[in-house]
């Protein structure tokens, strides 16, 4: 078998359009593209989060302050409070 050269843009605009046909028609098609192309890709190391240890462990509401700004957004994910807050 002969072997060509893509770049990964083109594969991901060829799998986005395969992706709007009927599945019956492409997903071998698909699945043959990703057994050949993923081995070939470098994923980049995903850098992990820390949370701090004194941080206090409240399930129902997250916390989520953006570097950029500084901004901090609080939301109650408990189901009788979906609103976030904005401080």
């Amino acid at each position: 078998m002969q072997t060509i050269s893509l770049s990964l843009d083109l594969v991901n605009k060829i799998l986005g359009y395969l992706g709007t046909r009927p599945y019956q028609e492409v997903y071998a098609l698909v699945n043959a593209i990703n057994t050949e192309g993923l081995p070939q890709i470098q994923v980049p190391a995903q850098t992990p989060v820390e949370v701090p240890a004194e941080a206090p462990v409240d399930s129902s509401t997250v916390t989520v302050t953006t570097p950029t700004d500084a901004s901090t957004v609080t939301t109650d994910v408990s189901p009788a409070n979906t609103t976030p807050s904005y401080n």
